[in-house]
């Protein structure tokens, strides 16, 4: 809700704004936001002609990382992965979804995706938890995302081999294994001045295909 003094209050209905409000709302702008469509007195271009390729400014925001960039991934890569690694661990068979979840620790640093789990019966993708028990054999997912990480884990709830799918009961040799090795060999490439091509090459090839 907003309060009805709040400066920000009809932010959303820009037809009905007056010049005068218009111009309030644009210097609360940050500087370096692009201007909102409907605030512009200019129509957006509209037809093929007028649509030009941009790819190259995303390129460059993810080829560029400052040495306070480069710390904040490391740190949100860290609690990523510890607070999956702790829903892993909550993992139990009559469990629900929401304990499981709860394991996370989530400490309120900022998210980039709201979190998923899902098993049981819940296969609608990246879904939230809902209810579900755990029980032997299910497919389980989890992602968190954080501002700067994103960390997933996909499999089933399984004590044994024979808890799986049997389609599924080679995972460890026919998934597993060559997923590791093909990481292996992507790290071994990853340092200063590698290419893409050289990363790619790196992953495909010698691994066994997925």
């Amino acid at each position: 809700m907003i309060p009805a003094n709040s400066r920000y209050r009809g932010l959303g209905r820009h037809r009905r704004l007056s010049p005068r409000r218009r111009h309030r709302l644009e210097k609360l702008r940050p500087a370096g936001v692009l201007r909102p469509a409907r605030l512009s007195r200019r129509r957006p271009a509209r037809g093929r002609s007028q649509v030009r390729c941009a790819t190259d400014i995303f390129l460059r925001l993810r080829s560029t990382a400052t040495a306070h960039d480069i710390a904040w991934f490391e740190y949100a890569s860290y609690l990523a992965a510890s607070s999956l690694r702790r829903v892993l661990e909550a993992v139990r068979v009559g469990a629900t979804d929401f304990e499981m979840l709860s394991a996370s620790a989530y400490d309120g640093f900022p998210l980039s995706v709201h979190m998923t789990l899902k098993t049981g019966d819940n296969r609608i993708s990246l879904a939230s938890a809902r209810g579900e028990r755990a029980c032997l054999g299910d497919r389980f997912s989890c992602g968190i995302g954080l501002r700067g990480a994103n960390c997933c884990r996909v499999g089933w709830i399984a004590r044994r081999a024979a808890d799986l799918p049997a389609a599924a009961r080679d995972y460890a040799e026919a998934y597993a294994g060559p997923y590791l090795q093909a990481m292996a060999a992507w790290f071994s490439a990853l340092h200063l001045e590698s290419t893409g091509a050289d990363l790619h090459d790196a992953i495909q090839t010698g691994s066994p295909s997925f």
